[in-house]
């Protein structure tokens, strides 16, 4: 049977991806605003997105899917990474779709 990843494992595998492709990773400051997503992703011509990091199997909590729910209203993408596949998935979704910043 395989082991779930936890929080901490699927951290360190969105990390690597993020800086290995030259972006950063930033950790966000959650105790200063309700619901905010762990991480801020920024990638070189790629629209900034928001990562909310799970154990595997665990969902986001109704703060948290309100802050989500705002954020996307002001068009930033928001994704839930709970696996290193879940991460790979929104390496290959940022960098697969058009940014209305690219030249």
């Amino acid at each position: 049977m395989k082991k779930k990843q936890n929080e901490k494992d699927t951290d360190r595998s969105l990390g690597y991806l993020v800086n290995t492709n030259g972006g950063l990773y930033i950790k966000l400051d959650t105790s200063l605003i309700a619901g905010l997503p762990d991480r801020l992703i920024l990638l070189k011509d790629c629209p900034a997105v928001f990562a909310e990091i799970k154990s595997e199997g665990k969902k986001p909590s109704i703060v948290q899917k309100l802050m989500h729910s705002r954020l996307r209203a002001m068009g930033y993408r928001v994704y839930v990474v709970s696996t290193k596949e879940e991460a790979e998935a929104l390496m290959i979704d940022v960098y697969c779709t058009p940014s209305r910043y690219a030249e």
